[in-house]
């Protein structure tokens, strides 16, 4: 986004690194899933798949998951979504890219 001529030029915008998922939740029950999450997957998987993740709400037994693109989404899809139900106990995960 950087390279974009009307980002670069103007003043009243500015760019920040994503900082990692763990950072931003603010509910206990969230954070101990994710660390539910980084105990089943392992530190590497964690960090590739789980910590760049956008946003992550939970409502009951559901879960939304916001990931940055469609080949991250399918790449969770792929690689996680067991232990993702199983991390945070819940039926359905729906994850949006």
């Amino acid at each position: 986004m950087a390279e974009k001529e009307w980002f670069v030029g103007n003043p009243h915008l500015s760019a920040e690194m994503l900082s990692p998922i763990e950072g931003r939740v603010t509910s206990e029950k969230l954070r101990e899933g994710l660390e539910n999450l980084r105990e089943i997957l392992g530190q590497e998987k964690y960090d590739r798949y789980i910590a760049p993740l956008h946003s992550i709400a939970r409502n009951a037994d559901s879960m939304l998951i916001r990931a940055a693109n469609m080949r991250e989404r399918t790449l969770l899809e792929r690689e996680c979504l067991p232990a993702i139900k199983d991390a945070f106990q819940v039926r359905i995960v729906r994850i949006i890219g």
